[in-house]
């Protein structure tokens, strides 16, 4: 069973098996205390709740299928246009970033489906865009154009 690893939406790492992840979650996880580590003996559980509150996502092949299935689905600029209005400039779109407020700084490239704003700097793919333009995450995300676009998981 393939686990992906992500911190903030975006790809870290992946790993084989719950037995993998747990191993690094005790070499990699940020933790409080001033030793700097994780301690050996904390197990995989606890190690999970922690790394969800350092904003660490997990998942597994299922998990993969479903992100797929969206990102087939739909397409960034039909989705941007519940948020922001677009103006066409070349093959791509360009908008006044919801995220950060600058006028006419962020784009939509429909070729490779990712928005780019050079205001805040902040990219990504129709997910992204939506924990953004919604202040959620990335679960929240999902599920939103799950059930907008009619997606079956």
């Amino acid at each position: 069973m393939r686990i992906e690893i992500y911190r903030f939406g975006n790809y870290i790492n992946a790993v084989e098996s719950k037995e993998e992840l747990h191993q690094w979650l005790l070499d990699n996880l940020p933790y409080d205390k001033s030793d700097g580590f994780v301690p050996p003996t904390t197990t995989l559980d606890v190690c999970i709740a922690m790394a969800g509150r350092k904003h660490f996502t997990f998942k597994t092949d299922n998990g993969i299928k479903r992100i797929e299935k969206i990102l087939d689905a739909v397409k960034i600029e039909d989705v941007a246009k519940e948020f922001v209005i677009l103006k066409k400039k070349g093959e791509n779109y360009i908008f006044d970033c919801p995220i950060c407020g600058a006028e006419a700084a962020a784009y939509i490239s429909p070729k490779h489906q990712i928005f780019k704003c050079f205001g805040c700097e902040e990219t990504g793919n129709v997910i992204h865009f939506v924990m953004k333009a919604k202040k959620c995450t990335f679960a929240q995300a999902q599920k939103w154009l799950e059930k907008t676009y009619n997606i079956k998981k």
